[in-house]
């Protein structure tokens, strides 16, 4: 089979590589769509701090059942999946508590371990998720980052009456967009880049803005009658607009830190006590395939807008290389096989 492999930073090659055999337990998918995810970008250009070469990459799959393995009988040759990348050992605390998006010894597929930026991957059968009949599969891989947002969303509890300050566009900005929507919220986004300034207000956000233009701050109390936001989730990963998420949140409120940072984060120590502050933290998902695939068959997101831009797998490299220079100006990037 093809397999996109990289050696090193910028050095990834499509390569004939040993389709996967099955283990008892296992099937063997054959990829028919994947998402170029942020974390694909930092491995490429060597930045993320769990690189590892040679490794296949990609975490954000859709595809076909081609084989099942002994014991499987939850799915059949010929179904279409979503899969999810997340492997966790069952025993541990967080495991034990319902969240094994946190288990002490977490695997990812794509990361940890080979992903399907290949032809097949091999994957537990507990992994895998049907998708119904006439979902196109390019909106099927969307569904990986569109459960990051709604884990943000449903940890904040976010629901009907709800304001939620979303700070940065980017992919789980915008499926975070969806859900707080869904959930029946009003939604502000603070977001830069002209590109995804527009994307917000596709994705049907009320108001939107840009700290470069305005104060945000000033503009946050104009818009929640000097309140703040209920609900505010950090989607930037930059450490001065994580710190600053203490400032836009109301008395009482929640905010959700979703970015990546490995730098030292402050909050000033009263405001967890004066205003009962509640600072949540957020990683990958639990759970949330089965409800966010249905929101995405079922036309309840803007996934279709999430896309703007595909690639062939024979043009993998290059998609690659585009993805990392047009981060601010494009949605979701997918892979066709």
């Amino acid at each position: 089979m093809k397999a996109a492999v990289q050696y090193a930073p910028f050095d990834v090659r499509l390569e004939e590589v040993p389709v996967p055999v099955i283990k008892p337990g296992e099937v063997l998918v054959k990829i028919k769509a994947a998402g170029i995810c942020g974390s694909d970008v930092h491995f490429f250009e060597g930045s993320h701090p769990y690189k590892m070469y040679p490794r296949i990459h990609g975490h954000e799959l859709a595809g076909e059942i081609d084989q099942v393995g002994e014991g499987v009988s939850k799915v059949l040759p010929g179904d279409r999946v979503v899969i999810e990348p997340l492997l966790a050992c069952g025993t541990c605390f967080p495991c034990r508590k319902g969240k094994y998006n946190c288990c002490v010894s977490l695997e990812v597929i794509g990361a940890h371990m080979d992903g399907g930026f290949s032809d097949y991957l091999a994957v537990p059968a507990n992994k895998v998720h049907l998708i119904p009949e006439g979902m196109p599969v390019d909106l099927a891989a969307t569904a990986e980052p569109y459960t990051i947002g709604n884990h943000s969303t449903s940890g904040a509890k976010v629901s009907a009456g709800d304001t939620v300050l979303i700070l940065g566009a980017g992919a789980i900005g915008l499926t975070a967009i969806d859900f707080a929507k869904i959930a029946g919220a009003r939604v502000l986004v603070a977001e830069m880049s002209e590109f995804r300034k527009e994307m917000v207000l596709k994705f049907g956000a009320d108001f939107v803005i840009d700290p470069s233009k305005e104060d945000l701050l000033a503009r946050v109390m104009e818009i929640t009658n000097n309140e703040g936001a209920g609900i505010v989730i950090e989607a930037t990963g930059v450490r001065s607009v994580m710190e600053n998420t203490e400032n836009l949140v109301a008395a009482g409120g929640t905010i959700v830190i979703a970015g990546l940072t490995n730098e030292k984060v402050a909050f000033t120590g009263i405001n967890f006590t004066k205003r009962e502050m509640n600072i949540l933290g957020t990683r990958n998902s639990a759970g949330e395939f089965p409800a966010v695939i249905d929101a995405i068959a079922s036309g309840k997101t803007h996934a279709d807008l999430l896309i703007t831009k595909k690639f062939t797998f024979s043009q993998i490299v290059e998609a690659l290389e585009y993805t990392t220079k047009n981060m601010a100006n494009e949605g979701k990037v997918i892979i066709e096989f």
